[in-house]
């Protein structure tokens, strides 16, 4: 189904509202298309998460829940910045690096999130050095530095032409992680990049694309639905997941987890 042959479905609403939106129209965040053609590899080529940063203003926060990262693809350079997705124009020679044309979304973020990613920005502007050691890539200035480490790529082979049915939400991680049980709701992501399911309540459709070590959509719609109370975190978890999610398959489960959203959502393949 087109977007243009939507009757009944809704762009989507939910707690993180400002974020649909840019979603649902596609967004900046990471390599696109230039006017330069195909860009040409390098070494350098992939999707890196910070790990340790500093910039001239001071130290750069790290978490797993505002995560920070750099995906490049040749001259093309974007990613995650804590809150917004970010792209830039990198002038590399060598080592040598300058950043300018540091642009993306403008989505609101908590203060402190919002000065975790200018001191990103800045750092990111400040760099002059480019080194890679392995899985390392760091980025350094004058009065800063960007530790970054290798992401490994999501396997979306194994995620398309299946029907995943949720089995459980699960909350906390580790030891303290409780699991409870699920109310019928399906994922299916098909090779042509389109996708649809449920939430349980409501019905879903898109498009998607593989982005660094995570899925993102490109165009992400559900229907009005009528979802009781007792539906409501479930839904709200699935609906959490176009805003982009990582996942993790082992043989026939899949664990997927919205960016902003504290439930990982437990899946298994149906026969």
């Amino acid at each position: 189904m087109q977007p243009s042959a939507l009757s009944a479905m809704t762009r989507v609403i939910a707690a993180a509202v400002v974020l649909f939106p840019l979603i649902s129209c596609g967004e900046p965040g990471g390599p696109r298309p230039s006017a330069r053609g195909t860009p040409k590899a390098t070494s350098n080529d992939g999707t890196w998460e910070l790990v340790q940063g500093r910039a001239p203003e001071g130290a750069i926060g790290i978490s797993d829940r505002w995560r920070i990262t750099l995906t490049i693809e040749g001259d093309r350079w974007g990613g995650l910045s804590a809150c917004n997705h970010y792209d830039l124009s990198p002038d590399v020679d060598g080592t040598s690096i300058s950043v300018t044309g540091l642009g993306g979304t403008e989505m609101g973020c908590r203060a402190d999130v919002a000065e975790t990613e200018a001191r990103y920005h800045s750092a990111l502007l400040a760099s002059d050095t480019i080194e890679r050691a392995g899985e390392t890539l760091t980025l350094t200035g004058p009065e800063s530095k960007l530790v970054y480490r290798f992401v490994p790529p999501p396997p979306t082979a194994e995620l398309t032409d299946v029907r995943w049915k949720l089995k459980s939400l699960i909350r906390g991680d580790g030891p303290e992680a409780v699991a409870s049980e699920a109310h019928p709701a399906d994922l299916h992501f098909d090779a042509d990049g389109t996708f649809r399911g449920s939430t349980g309540c409501r019905r879903l459709e898109g498009e998607w694309i593989e982005e660094g070590d995570r899925v993102r959509f490109t165009y992400f719609a559900a229907d009005e639905g009528n979802c009781s109370d007792d539906l409501e975190e479930q839904n709200d978890a699935i609906i959490a997941l176009g805003d982009g999610f990582t996942f993790e398959i082992d043989d026939d489960a899949m664990i997927a987890q919205g960016r902003f959203s504290d439930v990982r959502l437990q899946y298994r393949a149906a026969p």
